[in-house]
């Protein structure tokens, strides 16, 4: 599996430049963001049994939130009309209708990582079954269901696009 050092240097090209964090949310120096991402990897490989695990939680990640400090903080509820409007939390964006969980996946990070795999998993799963339509695949995790159709996948097929760009730059083989 990919080594931490190496996810870091991933997640951090990834990144928008800090010059880019004009809000009081998102600012820290480089030394910070570093020492967060490498976290932020070491939470990812350990709930992780292979690079493709990796490869979608990093994708959807990037996808999702950018990997933003305020995000990753949960400091969504400081940002009018993000992270879904509050409904959402963590670099997974995870929508968890049971406050106590939210605020669980809103505090740990491995946790929203173990039930953000998951539902990855599921989704690819599932909608996999329900249509040959490789493009379609994570449409339960974007939008609760799986569909048959193209029209309105288009988050569905951005996260296959993230995914499949992180892929690239870790150098996994997709089977």
């Amino acid at each position: 599996m990919i080594e931490v050092k190496a996810l870091v240097g991933v997640i951090l090209s990834l990144m928008r430049p800090i010059s880019d964090n004009l809000n009081i949310w998102d600012v820290e120096t480089e030394e910070e963001r570093t020492e967060r991402v490498t976290s932020i990897s070491t939470n990812i490989i350990s709930v992780s049994s292979s690079n493709e695990d990796i490869v979608m939680l990093v994708g959807v990640a990037w996808h999702e939130s950018g990997f933003r400090r305020y995000v990753d903080l949960g400091h969504c509820n400081h940002r009018p009309k993000t992270c879904d409007q509050g409904k959402a939390t963590s670099i997974w964006q995870i929508h968890e209708p049971n406050k106590k969980k939210f605020e669980f996946y809103r505090t740990s990070r491995i946790a929203a990582a173990e039930h953000a795999l998951h539902r990855i998993q599921g989704s690819i799963g599932e909608c996999s079954r329900v249509t040959p339509i490789r493009g379609l695949w994570m449409s339960q995790y974007a939008s609760g269901h799986c569909t048959k159709s193209i029209i309105g996948s288009g988050a569905s097929q951005e996260l296959l696009k993230y995914m499949d760009q992180v892929r690239y730059k870790i150098g996994v083989v997709k089977d």
